[in-house]
């Protein structure tokens, strides 16, 4: 199951790097550089306060303030990004595949039960048109029913949970 996509995802030009910032975030390869950018960034705001009469809401205090990395939160959104990139690709590369054949027939079938559900609406009283749908799905032809046959299926459906809504609304 999911041989597919899994073959897809692996085979695409970007998994190397999908593969890559994993691999970074789980050995927390650059987290030494993370580190030592955000002690600079600290260092530069406790000098600043330290040795300037600077407001704390400065707009300089609030940029370095800023500027100092959440290094988990960094490489998880760097990983998220590529696999989002990553789908995007595999979503427009197959975005023109054809439906199964299955699926093609399934909408192709719904779609003909709502056109005839449509006509016999217009035509018929609304579950009158149910029934026509319902028994076009079961494979019965109510073309040649006679009034009798009509009342006796009527009055079975009239039973059934979606025909009974239809007469508590009106």
């Amino acid at each position: 199951m999911y041989n597919r996509a899994r073959a897809h995802t692996s085979a695409h030009a970007d998994f190397p790097q999908l593969l890559r910032a994993m691999e970074i975030y789980i050995d927390r390869k650059v987290l030494p550089q993370i580190n030592t950018m955000n002690a600079l960034y600290q260092l530069s705001e406790q000098a600043l306060k330290e040795n300037t009469n600077i407001a704390d809401n400065d707009e300089l205090l609030t940029f370095l303030q800023l500027s100092v990395v959440d290094e988990d939160e960094y490489l998880r959104y760097r990983i998220a990004e590529r696999f989002n990139m990553l789908m995007v690709s595999l979503f427009e590369a197959h975005k023109k595949d054809k439906p199964s054949p299955e699926l093609a027939e399934a909408v192709a079938e719904m779609k003909e039960s709502v056109e005839v559900f449509l006509d016999k609406q217009k035509t018929e009283a609304a579950n009158k048109a149910k029934a026509i749908l319902l028994c076009k799905q079961l494979g019965m032809n109510t073309a040649n029913l006679t009034d009798e046959e009509w009342r006796v299926l009527m009055k079975t459906l009239g039973n059934a949970a979606p025909l009974r809504r239809v007469k508590k609304r009106k």
